[in-house]
């Protein structure tokens, strides 16, 4: 059963990192912006309940430092596209990609809009020449390794 943008608040709660009275979620302007600017029409239902949710909330949570939050999702493509270029990458990022997590500016995470999939494959380019690879069957596998991961690291901090 994959995962839910509630279910990823229930751990937020449990875990004490966040107090769900100061939750911010992006606003549709930021989703629309974004869009646009990743030249995109189509977002699954999950990604946008889950940016309208805890969009900025995960910053403190499970994506410490990473640019993921809607301040960001407008520049990710291009970023990626620039740093592509500049490493001669044999390989053409797709129109239909909507970039949605950047790792430093060297690890980028997309899915693809076209097909209107609700839970899209996942696709991860390393800032290498080689070109991207499907890291994950659906986006809400990406979000529930990261809830996972999180937990995992909490359960060694406490020992």
């Amino acid at each position: 059963m994959p995962i839910t943008v509630q279910q990823m608040k229930e751990k937020f709660v449990e875990w004490g990192l966040s107090n769900p009275k100061k939750w911010r979620g992006c606003t549709q302007e930021e989703i629309d912006r974004a869009m646009q600017a990743q030249g995109v029409t189509f977002l699954p239902a999950f990604y946008r309940e889950y940016l309208l949710e805890i969009g900025y909330e995960v910053i403190r949570t499970i994506f410490q430092g990473e640019d993921c939050t809607c301040e960001w999702l407008p520049s990710l493509k291009n970023m990626m596209k620039e740093n592509m270029a500049f490493l001669e990458v044999p390989f053409t990022l797709p129109q239909d990609a909507f970039v949605f997590f950047a790792h430093q500016g060297a690890i980028f995470s997309y899915f693809h809009t076209g097909e209107q999939d609700e839970d899209p494959a996942v696709f991860v380019w390393a800032d290498t020449r080689e070109p991207p690879v499907q890291r994950y069957d659906h986006l809400t596998d990406f979000y529930q390794e990261a809830i996972d991961l999180k937990e995992w690291r909490l359960s060694r901090k406490n020992k």
